[in-house]
């Protein structure tokens, strides 16, 4: 009789393929969720980032005009007379709402100097909105109520990674204060 020699040490050709193609979809899988998982993360990042700016820019506006009596409204640009007297303003420059010290006998007078500027916004899409008239210019006299919104730029970002541009307004409503 012939005897039939089997060796139960080693693995087979069959098993070591298997075992890597097994291995393979695992650590394919694996790499597929966590490029997924790090996809949203970056999205939803960046959504809270823009999102946490425009709410930022938003609350220095409301602080600046706390104590305001009067608002004059032109295009591209608004200016405040604070209670203590002094002159802010606020312009829409390419993209950006920066707040200025504003110098001049009036809030009307057009020949002002601009001076210590701060940066409130730079994903600003359009000028800001004034009672929802977005060519209203003029002055809004003390004791009035005005609605000022701002339509803030961000990313919409796709499951396919493709992305779009989008617009979000943000608005707050200011009581200005009487001059006595």
């Amino acid at each position: 009789m012939k005897k039939i020699i089997t060796n139960e040490k080693g693995v087979t050709l069959v098993e070591l393929i298997a075992a890597l193609v097994i291995a393979t979809i695992v650590i394919g899988v694996l790499s597929i969720t966590f490029m997924s998982v790090n996809h949203q993360w970056n999205r939803s990042t960046q959504k809270y980032h823009d999102d946490a700016q425009a709410r930022r820019a938003m609350n220095l506006l409301a602080d600046a005009l706390t104590d305001a009596t009067q608002v004059y409204v032109k295009k591209n640009e608004f200016r405040f007379k604070t209670g203590n007297g002094d002159l802010k303003a606020v312009k829409y420059e390419a993209g950006k709402l920066i707040l200025y010290d504003y110098t001049a006998a009036a809030l009307e007078q057009e020949n002002g100097t601009y001076q210590n500027g701060i940066e409130l916004a730079a994903n600003v899409a359009s000028p800001p909105v004034f009672n929802d008239q977005p060519d209203f210019s003029g002055m809004i006299p003390g004791g009035s109520l005005f609605r000022l919104q701002v339509y803030f730029r961000y990313t919409e970002y796709s499951v396919n990674g493709s992305t779009k541009d989008k617009l979000k307004p943000y608005t707050i409503t200011i009581k200005l204060f009487k001059e006595e």
